[in-house]
């Protein structure tokens, strides 16, 4: 009886699985689009509360809901804790932290019930659950270059609806172009990246540009990566790369919008470190007193305005900002667990390793982030934020569950080279 019963139950968690994921990428960038918010915080927050309230009221594991809600105290006493030592050096608007803590703690239970509803998934449906939702993000980048459905073209210089540039559906699209090129036969990588680029070109973006770069140089075989560099040279020095040049001119003179404000993001570092003596200006307090850096003022001079003072351009430049030498430390160790992720899905692709979609899934994640974290972030609160707490709940149920087997199991050996690996 229960043989016949799983497979209907699956087929429910993996509808609901995506009608999450849909709703976590489409309701923050609407809602910031058709200027309902001033960022994507709000329709964040909304999307998890959703996927938050569908783990509540379904009749099945709510594991990693459970685990979620356990941790939001420790993390907001952490954080507010460090929040009154920050206070002792800076000024500190204790409403606004308290509120985004609140924030905070719904989208840690979000992705805590994001994971419960793809740890229900089984794999074959979780791996062509994610293959499409990867084509639908194709289909999206294809349309903007030609003006289809971009009701946001009026208000935003280059939509790509549902987002209003093209970065944030970059760094939207990176993770799941990883996963489908690792979980795909060396052909079919080849012609998702080459699709990829393509857009990016047409798109004239660099995020999304390092991104297929990026998920080149982590899933394609060494032949294949020599192949796709020959056949992608000629290409690029036939075609007008000032755009992409000036984004990456740091010099004195530079004048490009987008190469100040991530010089202006090192230089908030540099200041908050020096201002703070490295104990950081405490959560969600970075651009409130405003800013001395250089680039800065030469931004107010262009535009006349302040850009990216608040989220500091990329995420790593924000966590520093706000928890000092604690915020370089997590972001070391973030790196360092993402260049383990690299190694695992390099010893996928070359035939050495055997994981599951999910498994995938996660370590693509993982890297995929960390362009919004060295590159182009748009703070805490976006869909990649909740989605790389939720692969993290997912690594952590297997690494638990192979830790306790290795104790149980007489061939404990093999289990915990796995948990180590």
């Amino acid at each position: 009886m229960d043989t016949f019963c799983k497979a209907p139950r699956r087929k429910t968690f993996s509808k609901l699985a995506t009608a999450a994921l849909i709703l976590l990428f489409v309701l923050p960038p609407v809602f910031f689009g058709a200027r309902l918010t001033s960022s994507m915080a709000v329709g964040t927050v909304l999307a998890a509360f959703a996927a938050m309230f569908v783990g509540i009221v379904r009749m099945s594991s709510t594991l990693h809901l459970a685990g979620a809600l356990r941790s939001v105290p420790v993390i907001a006493l952490v954080v507010t804790l460090h929040l009154v030592l920050a206070g002792y050096v800076v000024e500190v608007d204790f409403v606004r932290a308290l509120s985004s803590l609140i924030m905070l703690g719904i989208c840690v239970a979000g992705a805590g019930a994001l994971a419960d509803l793809l740890a229900d998934v089984d794999s074959s449906r979780f791996e062509r659950l994610m293959h499409r939702f990867f084509y639908g993000l194709l289909v999206l980048g294809m349309a903007a270059p030609i003006s289809v459905l971009q009701p946001f073209r009026g208000s935003f210089e280059k939509p790509v609806f549902p987002f209003t540039e093209p970065s944030h559906f970059a760094l939207a699209t990176t993770p799941f172009l990883i996963f489908a090129c690792v979980s795909s036969l060396p052909r079919k990588r080849l012609l998702y990246i080459g699709i990829a680029l393509f857009e990016a070109l047409m798109l004239q973006n660099l995020t999304f540009l390092v991104g297929c770069l990026f998920a080149a140089s982590i899933t394609l075989r060494r032949k294949h990566l020599i192949m796709f560099a020959v056949l992608l040279l000629p290409v690029l020095l036939a075609l007008d790369l000032s755009y992409y040049l000036e984004r990456v001119d740091f010099s004195g003179d530079v004048q490009n919008l987008s190469s100040l404000v991530y010089l202006q993001g090192w230089q908030l570092i540099d200041e908050s470190l020096a201002a703070t003596h490295g104990l950081g200006r405490g959560f969600q307090q970075l651009g409130l007193s405003g800013t001395a850096v250089s680039a800065a003022d030469l931004i107010h001079a262009i535009t006349g305005s302040e850009l990216n003072l608040l989220d500091g351009g990329f995420n790593m430049a924000k966590l520093v900002c706000e928890f000092g030498i604690l915020g370089a430390a997590l972001c070391a160790w973030y790196i360092a667990v993402a260049f383990g992720a690299f190694k695992m899905l390099r010893s996928v692709v070359s035939g050495r390793r055997f994981e599951t979609p999910i498994q995938i899934f996660c370590a693509s994640v993982i890297l995929g982030y960390l362009l919004e974290l060295v590159l182009r972030g748009a703070g805490y609160f976006t869909p990649t934020g909740v989605l790389v707490l939720t692969v993290f709940m997912l690594r952590q149920r297997k690494q638990g569950f192979l830790s306790r087997m290795a104790k149980l199991l007489p061939n404990r050996r093999i289990l915990e080279n796995e948990v180590n690996s």
